[in-house]
């Protein structure tokens, strides 16, 4: 009698631990489900990569160059053969250049610095009163380069200043062509030539 009171006993003890056992695997699991959950909605939350703009960002400019030289002030400059040319001006002092896809180059000589008796630091800080996004500028002992954001456009200025007159470059694009025009805008650049700047012209 006293024997099976001991393996009923016994039976009942294995019964309550394989209930104990069940309920903490399962809690186990919940818990494993739920860090799963909260990974997967952590996940899911994260915000996605902006996307790349949809414009021909590849497309690039025919890279055949002209040289335009100004026989007035003296200065030349390179440009792309798929920009339309305008007539000179009717004083001999420069030229523009255009694109239709709204990019524009402008090169002229001016004597500001003989009549209005401007000095090259005067010149340098009109342009920054003129143009208030600059993102870059320098400055050397004949020249300064500015460039920055006018609105949706991207521009550059390149000044020569000497004694007796100035050569300036001014480039302007919209901002969604950067990557179309970075490597015409730095031959343009480069390319870009002082002239006789410490002459009246």
């Amino acid at each position: 009698m006293v024997l099976k009171n001991i393996i009923r006993y016994f039976i009942f003890l294995c019964f309550v631990i394989e209930i104990f056992s069940c309920k903490e695997k399962k809690g186990n699991t919940e818990n494993l489900i739920t860090k799963d959950n909260q990974n997967i909605e952590k996940q899911e939350s994260k915000p996605n990569e902006i996307p790349k703009s949809s414009s021909n960002l590849n497309e690039k400019w025919n890279y055949n160059f002209e040289s335009y030289s100004n026989p007035r002030f003296g200065y030349s400059v390179m440009y792309p053969i798929n920009l339309d040319k305008k007539t000179e001006s009717q004083n001999g002092d420069g030229e523009e250049f255009n694109a239709s896809d709204g990019f524009k180059m402008t090169v002229y000589g001016s004597n500001e610095v003989s009549i209005f008796k401007k000095s090259l630091n005067d010149l340098y800080q009109e342009e920054f009163k003129n143009h208030k996004d600059v993102t870059y500028k320098v400055k050397k002992k004949n020249l300064f380069v500015i460039s920055g954001y006018d609105g949706e456009y991207i521009f550059y200025i390149k000044k020569y200043v000497g004694a007796g007159s100035t050569n300036t470059l001014y480039m302007k694009y919209p901002s969604n062509l950067r990557d179309k025009y970075y490597d015409v805008i730095t031959v343009i650049l480069k390319s870009f030539k002082e002239g006789n700047i410490d002459s009246v012209n």
